[in-house]
């Protein structure tokens, strides 16, 4: 089947199950959908219409909602929930590339859920298959796009819970200032998103900190230079807020 016809198939099946009026009407239309789900294009399909302008919210939505299933069960073999068939390298590269597009959407629904697929991937693939991971999250971090930062932010407090003591001094540095930059700047950034900067802080020190039972200049090298800008940016917080 070619990718357009597949578009049009699932299309399909998304409005079928967004209009349909009885339970036997949306069932049918979601076995429909998973018999496309063992094509081989069907995740870049849904990642295409996950980032499309041209759809209506809702299909965007619930497409973004299926493609986190997919990448749940077919990105890794190794997965608790995979089934066959495994993504390819070709299908990988299209989705990473449309999810990362789309991190930065209008909509905070969506943003939050792009974020999730992202972070599965991420979990799987990170640092080895996706290197370029990290500093695109950085350049998002440092972008000033509100949407883009809590989009990134979203997949850092996800991302951040499966680094490794090992992998911590590779991501500490880069995202730190950057956690530091959201943070003294309420003016810009909302109290969610702050407190997701702090979320991933201690997320990162907690790591950091335990680390240090084993390596000593862990802590001295990567924490203590941060610790006191965040201490200083968390009261400039507390302070702007209660004026």
């Amino acid at each position: 089947m070619s990718r357009s016809a597949l578009r049009e198939a699932v299309s399909g099946c998304l409005e079928a199950v967004l209009t349909a009026v009885s339970g036997a009407e949306r069932r049918a239309a979601e076995q429909e959908m998973k018999a496309l789900e063992v094509t081989v294009e069907y995740g870049v399909v849904l990642a295409e219409l996950t980032a499309s302008g041209e759809v209506g919210l809702a299909y965007r939505q619930l497409a973004s909602v299926l493609l986190r299933q997919y990448l749940d069960c077919h990105w890794s073999s190794l997965a608790e929930k995979f089934a066959e068939p495994v993504a390819t390298d070709h299908v990988k590269e299209e989705i990473k590339h449309l999810l990362l597009a789309t991190l930065g959407d209008r909509e905070r629904r969506l943003r939050a859920t792009v974020a999730y697929c992202v972070a599965v991937i991420a979990h799987w693939d990170w640092p080895d298959a996706w290197p370029q991971l990290l500093p695109r999250l950085e350049a998002a971090l440092s972008s000033g796009n509100t949407g883009l930062v809590h989009g990134a932010m979203r997949v850092l407090a996800e991302f951040c819970r499966d680094v490794s003591d090992l992998q911590v001094p590779h991501v500490a540095p880069v995202i730190f200032p950057q956690l530091l930059r959201v943070l003294v700047n309420p003016q810009v950034y909302g109290a969610r998103t702050q407190s997701r900067a702090v979320h991933i802080f201690h997320t990162l020190a907690s790591i950091i900190y335990a680390a240090s039972e084993t390596t000593p200049t862990l802590a001295a090298s990567l924490l203590l230079p941060a610790l006191p800008q965040f201490v200083r940016g968390e009261t400039l917080k507390v302070t702007l807020s209660k004026n």
